[in-house]
């Protein structure tokens, strides 16, 4: 996730080539790049095409402000990627 050049935000999800979106606010990128991966993984599956394996690693981000005033813009877990 990273800011956009018009003010809005802008979550990716890499391991969907093309899946972006974005949004006011971090948490309305991720409602909607979340939305997105659902409609990119439906549609895959519509098609009969195999879902790519996720190959990059995945972190969950807190993003509210109290968080952020605690422990700085970002706070979360990460794990590693799977591995095939």
């Amino acid at each position: 996730m990273y800011p956009g050049e018009d003010g809005c935000w802008v979550a990716e999800c890499p391991s969907l080539p093309g899946c972006v979106s974005q949004g006011k606010t971090k948490e309305e990128a991720i409602a909607h790049v979340k939305e997105a991966i659902a409609a990119y993984v439906a549609a895959l599956e519509e098609d009969h095409l195999p879902v790519p394996p996720e190959r990059f690693e995945t972190s969950w981000w807190r993003c509210d402000q109290a968080a952020a005033n605690r422990r700085g813009p970002y706070t979360g877990t990460t794990r590693p990627a799977a591995t095939t």
